[in-house]
Order: C-alpha cells, then structure tokens, then sequence
C-alpha cells in the first residue's frame, strides 16, 4: 500500500511480522495451561444447570471423600463473597444456568472433575425468561430485583448531544428492521486456564492469566478477596486469542480458591 504523501511509517503500510507468530504455529509457545508450582490443586466448578430457581438441598459429603480432593465449597462457606457485578461469587439462587453452585479443590484435574459430578444437588425450579422479548414482556419473571423489567440500567447511557427526534425528522426515508444471529462462543488456540497463589515471603495474591485487561482482572480480585490493589499483582501470560472473552472472571475465581 502506497500512502498518499510518500511519507515513510515504521508500521503504517508496512507488513510487521508477528513476534509470538512463530511459537504459536509451532506450538512452542507456554500458556497458563502450561504452568505449574509444586502442590499446586486444580479447580472445577459445578454448574447450576437451571435457567432460574433455588437450592433446596446440596450433599457434598461424597465429593469430600474422593481420592484427591482438598476441598469442596459452595455458597455458604463465602457468606458475603460477591464478583466484580455484585453478582454472588458462589449462587444458592441461581438466575443462570452457568451460574457456580460448588467447587472443587483437588491434586488432579481430573480428580477435580470426578468429585464434581457426585455433587448431588436439589433444586426448586422457577419460571425463567429465554429470549429478549420475553424478558421485556409484561409481567415476566424479574431476573433480579434491582432491574425492574429486566432492564440492565448500569449501562445505559442518556444522548448528550444532539436530538434523535428532530433527526428524524428531517429523514426522508427512516428504515427499522430487526436482526438476530446465533450464539457464538470464542475459540481459543489455547486451553483457558488461571493459575493463582499467594508468595510465602510476603502475602502477595499473584495472579497468572491469559486476560486481556490484567488492571481490570487486578481490581476486581482485590474487591472479591478485600485486600488492596497494591496487595495483587497480575501476570498476563501468553494469549492464544481473546475477541472479547478474555475479560472473565476466570482470574477472581482461581484467586478467591488460593485464598481459601
């Protein structure tokens, strides 16, 4: 590409290549996946499985006695834990069906995953809303309380300048359609995996993850574990990827798990 004025850009115009290019394509490149510390458990977390509803009972006694396990938590071991949303960490109430009701400590991930599914968990089932017409229908289930009519207002920004309506009306023509499209989930060229402890000489939680904003993911587990943002400290290891979904809490989970 030739830049209209000749002048000479060190990127602009230019092909850079890609320093990490190589190691991706080869598959030497380390992620998080890749990383270990002696002793180090692994978590997996149970899902709630349920669009909306409520834990009637949950036995985790089975999950306790399982070769490998350190240990299982679930809500009312973290009474006033809430991520970054103010959204509870660990749901008894779970408005969600991804929504974590228990997790898993153990030597092995594959001790982890075993233990979670002898999680045996009773559930109370509530009407649940599927679409976004329905949600925004008259007298649908509320999602949450704070949001009446299921309206997410801690987003929702007023024109500051200019005035739509007078806009429109000087339009000749004003079209309005309606689009949808099918879910999409990002796909990595790596395993998304957080690795979190704190340093035996002095307390730090130091977090070790793919994510795109480590200042973000740094604020947020100091606000779930309650300690000081100068007491966290976030390595952004290698990213294989990110479109958006490498801003997670994936990293506050490992995190508040280190520092049971």
């Amino acid at each position: 590409m030739s830049l209209p004025d000749e002048r000479k850009y060190a990127v602009l115009g230019t092909t850079p290549i890609r320093t990490d290019g190589y190691e991706k394509v080869t598959g030497a490149a380390r992620y998080t996946a890749d990383m270990s510390l002696p002793g180090m458990l692994y978590a997996a977390g149970l899902s709630a499985g349920i669009p909306n509803g409520r834990i009637i009972s949950m036995d985790t006694e089975e999950a306790k006695k399982m070769p490998g396990v350190a240990a299982v938590v679930i809500a009312e071991d973290l009474p006033k834990m809430i991520s970054a949303s103010s959204h509870p960490f660990l749901a008894n109430r779970p408005r969600c069906a991804g929504d974590l009701v228990a997790i898993v400590a153990a030597e092995t991930k594959e001790a982890a995953e075993a233990a979670i599914s002898h999680i045996h968990v009773e559930y109370e089932e509530y009407p649940a809303v599927m679409t976004i017409k329905e949600a925004l229908a008259e007298g649908a289930p509320q999602v949450r309380d704070e949001y009446p009519g299921n309206v997410f207002s801690d987003t929702h920004y007023q024109i500051r300048l200019g005035n739509g309506e007078e806009a429109f009306k000087k339009c000749d023509v004003i079209l309005e359609r309606e689009y949808e499209t099918q879910i999409v989930e990002h796909a990595y060229i790596e395993p998304e995996a957080v690795m979190a402890y704190t340093n035996p000489s002095d307390g730090l939680m130091t977090v070790h993850c793919p994510s795109q904003a480590p200042y973000y993911t740094r604020r947020y587990v100091a606000e779930i574990l309650g300690i000081p943002v100068a007491r966290v400290r976030v390595v952004q290891e290698t990213i294989g990827g990110t479109f958006g979904g490498k801003e997670d809490g994936l990293g506050m989970m490992a995190a508040r798990c280190a520092y049971l």
